[in-house]
């Protein structure tokens, strides 16, 4: 870890980061692409360098109108 970032990359670096990953695969056939993302709750931990790493994403349905 670099020192002026004790805590790692911004967490909304990361945020655009995996957004944008999902407009390649989960969001490529979707209107708008991550723009139909209406609500994200996102948090990051620090693991040590041995530990598993990854994200969880659920994807939940809405109803517009």
């Amino acid at each position: 870890m670099i020192a002026n970032f004790p805590f790692g990359t911004d967490l909304d670096n990361l945020n655009k980061r995996f957004l944008d990953g999902l407009c390649k695969t989960v969001f490529s056939e979707a209107r708008g692409n991550d723009s139909c993302v209406v609500a994200m709750e996102t948090m990051k931990v620090i693991v040590e360098p041995d530990e598993e790493t990854g994200a969880h994403i659920e994807i939940l349905p809405i109803k517009i109108g």
